[in-house]
């Protein structure tokens, strides 16, 4: 259970949202159980660390595994297109099952760690068994 100022400033910032975009009660009310951009991304950094360190202490073969797929499929094609900002690199299935027999973890490892590194990260399964990462580069 929340303090009570916890609360209040949680209804202040979100009386402040409201009024800054003069939405209708009933409008906000709707939308409002959909959590804004800085409430998804808050602990966004403590949560991906805290992932990391996670897949080294309890999967750390398939995390050493998936260290090696990255460094194998993915950095080559990394530096090549290094200067468009933008790369695609298709993973089949069997790289990721040589991670994890579960997909979706070797999947989440690959997307975690390229975060870490410094770029954004999507996914998208193919057809044929294959997988569709494209990787944007972060300029700072």
């Amino acid at each position: 259970m929340d303090s009570v100022e916890v609360t209040a400033q949680r209804i202040a910032k979100d009386l402040s949202y409201q009024s800054s975009l003069e939405l209708a009660q009933e409008t906000y009310e709707t939308i409002r159980i959909i959590p804004t951009m800085h409430d998804i991304t808050a602990h966004s950094r403590q949560q991906l660390v805290q992932r990391l360190d996670d897949y080294q202490e309890l999967h750390t073969k398939s995390f050493k595994i998936a260290v090696s797929v990255i460094e194998e499929r993915f950095v080559s094609v990394l530096r090549r297109h290094s200067l468009s900002d933008l790369a695609i690199v298709k993973v089949k299935d069997d790289h990721l099952k040589d991670i994890s027999k579960n997909i979706d973890l070797g999947v989440e490892m690959i997307i975690d760690i390229l975060t870490d590194r410094g770029f954004t990260v999507t996914h998208e399964p193919m057809d044929r068994n294959e997988n569709r990462f494209t990787l944007k580069f972060r300029r700072t």
